[in-house]
């Protein structure tokens, strides 16, 4: 169906909510008692006109007696002395940023607070230093040899302590069995483990980690090993690779499919299996619980994105040197029709020639669509208007546009159609754009002067460019077929006048004769008989598209010219 735009002044809807700059916001705090004191700044924006519908209030999500926030300019301050909170000293906040719409629309941001030296890699002065994660309990085979280094204790701020730190074993059942490096934190067996340690023994040493150039602030972990067998087998999967089909829009958390590996070392932490994506999934689209092996998804995944994952799966145990195998599962996902067919072009344009027979090519609309060539499809089709489906009709499968009658540029000279490119079937997933067709015009009339003859007077004394008359042809064209240009014919270029090729204004031109007076000399030639022609841009189907008409130029005396001057047509100037 086709419909005729008429442009009308619209009044702005609240259809925009406010748009934070960022997500998140993270502020650093030094630690203060200060009330007031300035924590930092969010900033939003509302795309609609100026007015209510694009005005911006800030406020907190959830109320805090340690922070608020200014409704107009979004600042955030303190407004109570802040209290330890974690080891982390984060404060995380929620504000809102809503317009005065009516109904309003709003908008979130995350803002986090962190008190100076309390994130990661760089730690308050006054706080003990934090142990890195290590696994326990931990394996340890009976048949370890002295030398052997277990593990490596860490400070989470590696990078910020240096060498700084001192690791010392104070406590434990297995004190006697281990070595600890006071500087580097690596744990090594000291001497063969007794006889009376058998497999599944559990052994527990506390460490403690201290920071030697501040008062002796120390921290403290409990590691606990369990005696093992020889880890002598790897997990194994059923079989080399998997593939799993789904669809392009399975929700997130979802699980796709839940992977499974034996271990023959069956018992205690060597035939326990822990799983991980290794490889094929940069972007974390995916997630895989380490104990069950279930992949879930992680994020929203897009076939027109990326249409195949190949993750590789990782299956280790959890023996003294771990062994692991690992597996190929191919994520293959299935196409859903969720993207609108969009026009190519940005602007669409047609046109047609005035007395253009029906069924004349105008435009051809051509749209494409991301979707697999299952939902690719696509149709047109012009919205409602009677009138300009009586004018135009579009082929719903080409998107060529033709015209059903002919036209007469004189009397209408462009249309604007309003069109639309959607899937068969679908309305939801559709574009609408105006089709913008102009009719151009032909040259269907020769200009045709106004009289045969025109007739000038002019005073022997003008100078070169002096304006003469004005000759005048009309054109029954509109717009740039009835354009008329004038042109002196053959001998009458070199008379000594010249024609305006746009205005038809003659005027005195810089050669021919010359008299004492000027550029006209009335004693040797006080009369010219002059040809000028009237021409149109293009020749006419059937030819003279040109008019000639003739000039006569009587060359006066300055007395004589007083007398006649008021006489003359056209508005000739008195030289």
């Amino acid at each position: 169906m086709l419909r005729l735009i008429n442009c009308q002044s619209l009044q702005d809807e609240n259809d925009n909510a406010p748009n934070f700059d960022h997500d998140v916001y993270k502020f650093n705090l030094k630690k203060s008692e200060e009330e007031g004191l300035f924590v930092g700044k969010v900033h939003a924006l509302d795309r609609d006109s100026p007015g209510p519908n694009s005005e911006i209030v800030f406020s907190l999500a959830h109320p805090t007696d340690f922070f608020d926030v200014d409704g107009s300019s979004g600042i955030i301050r303190i407004s109570k002395p802040l209290p330890q909170v974690a080891k982390e000293n984060v404060f995380a906040l929620v504000v809102v940023a809503s317009d005065l719409g009516s109904p309003p629309r709003s908008s979130r941001c995350r803002v986090e607070v962190t008190l100076a030296g309390a994130g990661p890699g760089r730690p308050d002065s006054g706080d003990a230093p934090r142990f890195a994660w290590t696994r326990s309990p931990a394996a340890l085979p009976r048949s370890v040899r002295p030398g052997a280094t277990i593990t490596t204790f860490k400070p989470v701020e590696e990078g910020y302590y240096k060498k700084r730190l001192k690791f010392a074993l104070v406590g434990g059942n297995a004190t006697e069995l281990f070595d600890l490096e006071p500087r580097t934190g690596a744990l090594k067996v000291k001497r063969p483990l007794p006889s009376w340690h058998h497999v599944g023994t559990i052994l527990s040493l506390n460490v403690s980690m201290t920071i030697e150039a501040n008062e002796g602030r120390s921290s403290y972990h409990v590691q606990h090993f369990v005696v093992t067998k020889e880890n002598l087998h790897a997990p194994v999967f059923q079989a080399p690779s998997t593939r799993v089909y789904i669809r392009e829009d399975e929700p997130v958390g979802n699980t796709i499919i839940a992977m499974a590996a034996t271990d023959d070392d069956n018992e205690g932490l060597n035939g326990e299996v822990d799983y991980a994506i290794v490889e094929g999934d940069s972007e974390g689209k995916f997630l895989i619980d380490e104990k069950s092996g279930k992949i879930t998804v992680g994020k929203a995944l897009d076939y027109e994105e990326v249409k195949q994952y190949n993750l590789v799966v990782s299956a280790a145990d959890r023996g003294f040197e771990p062994r692991s195998s690992s597996t190929e599962v191919k994520v293959i996902l299935q196409d859903v029709n969720d993207n609108a067919p969009t026009f190519v072009e940005s602007s669409l344009r047609g046109h047609v020639r005035e007395n253009s027979p029906p069924g004349s090519l105008v435009a051809q609309l051509l749209a494409e669509d991301p979707d697999s060539p299952k939902f690719s499809a696509v149709e047109f089709a012009f919205l409602d208007g009677e009138k300009a489906q009586s004018d135009f009709e579009v082929d719903s499968k080409t998107g060529m546009v033709v015209a059903l009658r002919s036209f007469d540029y004189e009397a209408e000279t462009a249309f604007a159609l309003e069109v639309e490119a959607r899937n068969p079937g679908s309305a939801q997933l559709a574009t609408r754009a105006t089709l913008n067709i102009s009719v151009v015009g032909e040259n269907e009339f020769p200009p045709r002067f106004i009289q045969p003859v025109f007739q000038f007077a002019i005073s022997e004394s003008s100078g070169p460019g002096a304006a003469v008359g004005r000759v005048e042809a009309e054109d029954g064209d509109s717009g740039r077929e009835g354009e008329v240009f004038y042109y002196l014919v053959g001998s009458s270029n070199g008379a000594g006048f010249v024609v305006d090729r746009a205005t038809g204004v003659l005027s005195v031109g810089g050669g021919g004769r010359r008299g004492e007076g000027g550029g006209l000399d009335r004693e040797a030639q006080n009369r010219h008989v002059l040809r000028v022609m009237a021409k149109n841009r293009g020749p006419l189907r059937g030819g003279g598209d040109a008019d000639e008409a003739q000039v006569i130029v009587q060359v006066r005396g300055p007395t004589t010219w007083k007398k006649v001057a008021k006489k003359l047509p056209y508005g000739m100037n008195e030289n």
